[in-house]
């Protein structure tokens, strides 16, 4: 447990200090806020809805969790893509 915990603690590290950088390079100047506001309000939402889909999606079995996050990252794709 905690083996798995600092593998997750370093991803986390190493994603929380590129990702910002990496919106703030790829976006425009003209729309920098808005991309930057874009991100935060996508990953917070993220983080606070994530605990109750995955409890309520946990006693179905991995593939009704699985399935359920797969096509969440799909249509979030298609949103930023948007």
């Amino acid at each position: 447990m905690a083996a798995v915990s600092v593998v997750c603690a370093l991803g986390e590290i190493l994603y929380a200090c590129s990702a910002t950088a990496l919106v703030t390079a790829l976006a425009p100047a003209h729309v920098l806020g808005r991309a930057l506001a874009r991100f935060q309000r996508s990953t917070g939402f993220g983080l606070a809805v994530s605990p109750a889909v995955i409890t309520a999606l946990a006693p179905h079995g991995p593939a009704a969790l699985r399935g359920s996050l797969a096509a969440a990252t799909l249509l979030s794709t298609a949103a930023v893509a948007r």
